[in-house]
């Protein structure tokens, strides 16, 4: 599967601009660490009418940084593919995690799903389109940047389905405790 692998990446090598590489270098930078992902879903929480999505997203990043970066990171412990071809110049600084699963995918499909899968409050129009969007270039820069497999861009994008799916059942079992706990509390009374 690596073969394989790398030659898909390979492939996406011959297709490098000047304008393309300066383009991914710095578009890649907005999923480092999350900072862009998580300025987001603090901004849905500062807004009334977005804010129950938000704290839908934020349990969702913290499902995803530990599902992603603590446990299968560290579990996978696999090399990045620029060790596999020693002659890539990387565009970037050399990363220092793992490679499987891409944590950029990871963070940013967590929020697609987690923004999809939710059903109360208010939605803004088109966020998921936007979202989207993001999550397939910022996957895609990680491959034209070589610094990781079509198959760590998978995981991750599962990654994504699975922690968008726990923070909407999370943020709905606590709301319905809270609902519970209100009642039980005013017939007491």
């Amino acid at each position: 599967m690596t073969a394989f692998e790398i030659s898909v990446l390979d492939f996406i090598q011959t297709l490098r601009t000047p304008l393309m590489d300066r383009f991914m270098s710095a578009f890649t930078h907005l999923g480092d660490a999350g900072i862009f992902w998580i300025v987001f879903t603090l901004v849905l929480i500062a807004i009334p009418v977005t804010r129950k999505m938000g704290s839908v997203l934020a349990i969702a990043l913290v499902y995803d940084l530990f599902i992603c970066n603590i446990i299968l990171k560290n579990l996978f412990a696999r090399p990045r593919p620029f060790f596999e071809n020693p002659d890539i110049t990387l565009l970037i600084k050399t990363p220092s995690e793992y490679s499987f699963p891409s944590g950029h995918a990871a963070t940013a499909f967590t929020i697609f799903f987690g923004i999809l899968f939710f059903k109360e409050g208010k939605k803004l129009l088109g966020l998921e389109i936007f979202v989207l969007i993001m999550g397939i270039v910022l996957s895609y820069s990680r491959l034209y940047l070589y610094v990781h497999f079509p198959t760590d861009i998978i995981g991750g994008i599962f990654i994504g389905l699975l922690c968008g799916f726990l923070g909407n059942k999370t943020v709905e079992l606590i709301t319905q405790r809270s609902a519970l706990s209100y009642v039980h509390y005013t017939n007491r009374q």
